[in-house]
């Protein structure tokens, strides 16, 4: 099985070695948004939460590039919603209404 297939079965192992693999790229993406170290944190969280989630959905073709196509897909759609959150709990804390 591929390493994408063995993670949708639950394999932690897996899991982990997918981690290693693209935890570069979610980082990559966050930074060239301007994230800073907090944001990227969470955005990376978000994304494995994210994929964690929705692979079961997922259609792997060995070799198309199609996982790495996918996982960007959902780091762009985590900066902006995690961007946002943050931005209000800041406001909130500091009492600028929103």
């Amino acid at each position: 099985p591929t390493l994408i297939q063995a993670a949708k079965r639950g394999q932690n192992d897996a899991w982990h070695r997918l981690a290693n693999r693209y935890r570069p790229m979610i980082w990559a993406c966050c930074r060239r948004s301007k994230l800073d170290h907090a944001a990227t944190q969470d955005v990376a969280q978000e994304t494995w939460m994210s994929v964690r989630q929705s692979l079961s959905r997922f259609k792997s073709v060995p070799g198309s590039g199609a996982f790495r196509s996918w996982l960007k897909q959902i780091i762009d759609e985590e900066s902006p919603i995690t961007f946002a959150n943050m931005f209000r709990i800041k406001s909130f804390s500091v009492g600028i209404p929103r």
